[in-house]
């Protein structure tokens, strides 16, 4: 099993808090078994090509794997938008 980690910058609005959050993808032969935001192993995900799309805590992630950046809503009332690294 391989492990992907990415370090997501990302900024939420209203009112422009930035956090820093980590994402962690686990594969196996180009199949991703599994997604970790923050520690946290999610309940579902989809993959299409580069983007990933998962929730975790009311909030709806899709993380682009091309950019790689991170886009997030919060059920509509905050939305978040930021940049990820990949660490080694």
């Amino acid at each position: 099993m391989r492990e992907t980690r990415l370090i997501c910058r990302v900024v939420y609005q209203p009112g422009g808090n930035v956090w820093v959050r980590e994402v962690v993808l686990a594969d196996s032969r180009q199949t991703l078994q599994t997604v970790r935001v923050d520690g946290v192993p999610v309940y579902s995900f989809t993959r299409q090509g580069p983007l990933i799309r998962t929730a975790l805590d009311n909030e709806r992630i899709e993380i682009d794997l091309a950019q790689p950046g991170w886009a997030s809503d919060f059920r509509g009332l905050a939305t978040g938008l930021g940049t990820c690294t990949l660490q080694p």
